[in-house]
């Protein structure tokens, strides 16, 4: 924002909708489960992970 908007001064907000680029190849969403964030549930004692 300019340094010369001062408090009391009217401005106009403007929202504009801007599509996703099409990209040449695929994508998919990388999700993360809620579950592996979970800080109990990755450092278990009785986990195998060795």
């Amino acid at each position: 924002m300019p340094e010369t908007i001062q408090d009391g001064d009217e401005v106009e907000v403007a929202i504009t909708l801007v599509s996703k680029k099409k990209l040449p190849f695929p994508t998919f969403h990388l999700g993360v489960k809620d579950e592996y964030l979970n800080r109990e549930k990755i450092y278990e004692p009785d986990s195998d992970i060795l």
